[in-house]
């Protein structure tokens, strides 16, 4: 026991500091295992009585024969599938008659337990496996040797050399004096040696096979295991990724399975039956198992793969984790217990109970968590990867009693972020969906478990589960989803659900059949706002029937007007009311316009105009739209019933006899309009020289003395009339100047004025500078008044200024006004010249040059000179 300890210590060490092989395709040994299946095969011995059917009421999917075989026994060629065992490189098959049983031939043992420490024996295994690889395509090749007899490193040379399919190992846990278990009937060190050989396993992509304790021997200190030890040994390897578990059945007359004293399978007895019924559900698990591997840890420091729920011994006190197992000065490894949010991204919390309270003193076991994933993602099909695959092993078991006296209630929680599971029946080998309680906001599992016993299962997402039909009532792993599509584009649905097939599906809108729809999914082409609603889809199967979870169909679409906006007619002082009524999606804004203008806060489906005057009478429009588009409306006309009102009042003017002069009037009210021109209050009629009397415009042509008056215009109506403010037509004449403007002089950077005073009617002024017309903008502002303004002069606005007054008499221009700009010296102004410049003729950032400062001036910066401006 020393020396396995101490190997073991030595041997994590080496395992953590390698670096995994990778395959990105399934190795040989696994492409064999998917075809065939899981192997679950028993051992035979030539020299005893066999019966194949015994072995295959057992369950048993291949022989394993040892040393030689008598293939006659396993019916006419090719037979029942077979492997065995190869004593050295002189007894490969074919011997006898093996050579039509070869097809059949599923593995190869090419010896057993060699001392793969001597080199010379380690060289001579590596070139029997490169010398018969090639002939033995479709047959696994492997060595067995028992737990803790290689050394870490010669076993990492054999794999790398002889590359054998799979790896396998043997160790027998159940012995008369418990060396080989801890309290409670735990096997410590088992679990610590198929550890090591799962590990490698793993990391070069290759299969785990482990030899199963059916047999015992008194001089080996073995004893036949217990209901629930058989059990655990079972399940326990499945936990630990083995993919094949043969069976010690070949000890003449030791064999655990059979009750006779000279061997054979003559006599099974009640550890037989428990037997075929471990091997039914050890295949049922592998139908999935084969195609799976654990998943990667998440951190190195730390296991996710596998892990161990701690129980205890019948005093109370906790389980020790198994040697290679736990974190400890001696034996550094990575593999530690569960603790909650420390190395387990799946697993919220959990208890276990001893439900039947009959062993263990009623303390609750060892339960096995192991975490699975799919070998290849092409098993799970395109749509999904990364699926996980959960294992859970009960550990409690005891030397003698069934396996229900170890009967315990294990509880998984989840986090509430799916609401099934799919677990796997051992029995049947299929699968069936399991709605999981919410129990204190998380999913809670529970599972009752025999001693030894075991469960697996996935999460429930629509994924297939690898290797294995699903069935039971349909059930749905993935909602039909709803959907937002724009009109005329397609909306499509789909499910994806699981159950006995064949599955049958009924998609209906709001309640009804929608002809044609009964597949998985179902497009709604060229959706129209009609198709909004609420889709469903039933579906059955000879099992039940479920209905998924409404769908709601959204159809955007542009603003549509059902019904305009009418035009009124109202007497002044009411209240109008515009309303329009349209469909949208999104949900339409609006905006009223009157005359085609938007008017503020009008933003509703309907406006109100209070105390309607005849300036609100006009077209009013609404503005119907959302993110898709926009729509107008036709134009809603307000006639308001009221006394004309004024809005633009004739003007007066002044003009030359012989000339003509034009009033015009801008009146609103309820229609018709009146007009009656009037001078010095009585009415005028078209004739000689007048004409557009009773219209909004008067013209009089050649105009005399007598023309000149008071002109005013009555507007009137139905509901009353209004008379214009008088305006004057008077006789221009030519203007006279009475105030001249005046000289200004003004400091740099300050604001001036020039002002003319003139005399006449009808008068407009133009400021000019040097004779040119100025036009505000700039600097320049009042150059059509009779006040000119120049802000911020400079030597530029430096000039003469005159005004010319103008009527329809004639004009006038005033005389010169001259703008002189000061500058204060001595000036200093910052620049910017590069050493040597000549200054002469630029200009300082106010617009002089620099020979304007003056000669002979001396600067800091700057010497000028007459004719020589250099910066020194």
């Amino acid at each position: 026991m020393l020396f396995c300890r101490l190997w073991l210590a030595f041997s994590l060490l080496v395992i953590f500091s390698r670096t995994p092989t990778a395959s990105a395709e399934l190795s040989k040994g696994f492409q064999i295992l998917t075809n065939r299946g899981f192997q679950v095969q028993g051992m035979v011995n030539t020299g005893d009585p066999f019966h194949l059917t015994t072995y295959s009421n057992a369950n048993y999917n291949s022989i394993n024969w040892l040393w030689t075989s008598n293939p006659s026994l396993m019916g006419p060629a090719p037979g029942f599938p077979w492997a065995r065992w190869a004593m050295s490189e002189t007894n490969m098959p074919p011997q006898g008659t093996e050579s039509s049983y070869l097809s059949q031939l599923v593995a190869l043992q090419l010896g057993d337990e060699w001392n793969l420490n001597d080199d010379a024996t380690r060289t001579r295994l590596v070139d029997w496996f490169n010398s018969v690889r090639a002939n033995w395509p479709n047959t696994i090749l492997f060595h067995n040797n028992y737990g803790g007899q290689v050394a870490e490193d010669k076993l990492v040379d054999y794999i790398n050399r002889a590359q054998p399919d799979m790896l396998s190992m043997d160790r027998y846990p159940w012995r008369v004096n418990g060396s080989d278990t801890s309290p409670g009937d735990t096997p410590f060190h088992w679990y610590s040696d198929i550890r090591v050989y799962r590990e490698y396993a793993k990391g070069y992509n290759i299969p785990l096979a482990t030899y199963v304790q059916t047999y015992y021997s008194s001089t080996e200190g073995v004893r036949s295991p217990s209901p629930s030890e058989l059990r655990l040994i079972h399940f326990a390897a499945l936990a630990f990724n083995a993919k094949m578990l043969i069976d010690f059945t070949y000890n003449t007359g030791a064999s655990s399975l059979f009750t006779n004293a000279y061997g054979g399978d003559n006599a099974p007895n009640a550890l037989y039956y428990e037997k075929a019924d471990c091997a039914l559900r050890a295949r049922n698990f592998g139908k999935a198992l084969v195609r799976l591997k654990p998943i990667a840890d998440a951190i190195p420091s730390i296991t996710t793969s596998m892990m161990f729920m701690r129980g205890r011994d019948s005093t109370g006190v906790t389980n020790t984790i198994p040697y290679s197992f736990l974190l400890d000065p001696q034996n550094p490894d990575d593999y530690t217990d569960w603790v909650y949010q420390r190395n387990d991204p799946y697993l919220s919390g959990w208890s276990v109970t001893n439900k039947a309270g009959v062993k263990n003193g009623g303390q609750r076991g060892d339960v096995i968590v192991s975490w699975f994933t799919p070998l290849d993602e092409s098993f799970d099909g395109a749509s999904y990867s990364n699926e996980v695959y959960l294992m859970v092993v009960n550990g409690l078991t005891a030397a003698n009693g069934t396996a229900a006296d170890c009967l315990q209630e294990i509880k998984l929680d989840f986090a509430n972020s799916f609401t099934s599971v799919e677990i796997l029946d051992p029995l049947t080998g299929n699968a069936q969906v399991q709605t999981l309680p919410l129990v204190n906001t998380k999913r809670e599992l529970v599972l009752d478990l025999n001693g030894g016993d075991a469960a697996l299962f996935k999460f429930f997402d629509g994924a297939p589960f690898v290797g294995v039909q699903v069935t039971g009532p349909p059930a749905i792993a993935v909602q039909p989803a709803s959907r937002t599509v724009t009109n005329g584009t397609d909306a499509a649905f789909s499910v994806v659900a699981a159950g006995t097939s064949p599955l049958s599906y009924r998609w209906q809108l709001s309640g009804t059949n929608i002809s044609g729809a009964t597949d998985r999914s179902y497009s709604r082409t060229n959706a129209q706002p009609a198709d909004g609603g609420n889709y469903t889809v039933i579906i059955t199967n000879t099992m039940g029937s479920v209905t998924s979870a409404v769908a709601t169909l959204t159809v955007y679409f542009t603003p549509q007007i059902t019904t305009q906006p009418q035009s009124q007619t109202v007497n002044a002082g009411s209240n109008v009311v515009f309303s329009v009524v349209a469909s949208a999606n999104p949900p339409a804004a609006y905006q009223w316009r009157f005359n085609g203008t938007n008017l503020s806060g009008a933003t509703k489906t309907s406006y109100t105009r209070t105390n309607a005057q005849s300036a609100d009478a006009g077209n009013y429009s609404v503005q119907v739209f959302n993110g898709l588009g926009s729509v107008f409306s036709s134009n809603a006309v307000l006639t308001v019933n009221a006394a004309p009102s004024i809005t633009a009042q004739p003007q007066g003017q002044a003009v030359v006899l012989g000339s003509s002069a034009s009033f015009n009037v801008t009146a609103v009210g309820a229609a018709p309009l009146a007009y009656q021109w009037r001078k010095d209050g009585t009415n005028l009629a078209n004739g000689a020289n007048i004409s557009g009397a009773t219209t909004s415009a008067l013209a009089v042509s050649n105009v005399q003395l007598a023309d000149l008056g008071a002109y005013t215009v009555a507007v009137s109506n139905s509901y009353g009339s209004v008379t214009s403010s008088p305006s004057i037509l008077g006789q221009a004449t030519v203007p006279v100047i009475l105030t001249q403007p005046q000289n200004q002089t003004n400091n740099f950077g300050t604001l001036a004025s020039f002002n003319v005073v003139a005399t006449g009617n009808g008068l407009t002024y133009q400021w000019r500078r040097a004779g040119t017309n100025l036009a505000d903008g700039g600097k320049i502002s009042g150059a059509t008044s009779d006040t000119l303004v120049l802000s911020s002069v400079t030597r530029f606005e430096a000039d003469s200024y005159t005004a010319v007054v103008t009527n329809a008499a004639g004009s006038v221009t005033s005389s010169p006004a001259t703008l002189t700009v000061l500058y204060s010296l001595p000036l200093s102004e910052p620049f910017d010249y590069p050493t040597g410049a000549n200054l002469g003729g630029q200009t300082s950032p106010d617009f002089l040059t620099w020979a304007d400062v003056g000669t002979n001036t001396a600067g800091p910066n700057v010497t000028v000179q007459s004719g020589n401006l250099d910066v020194t």
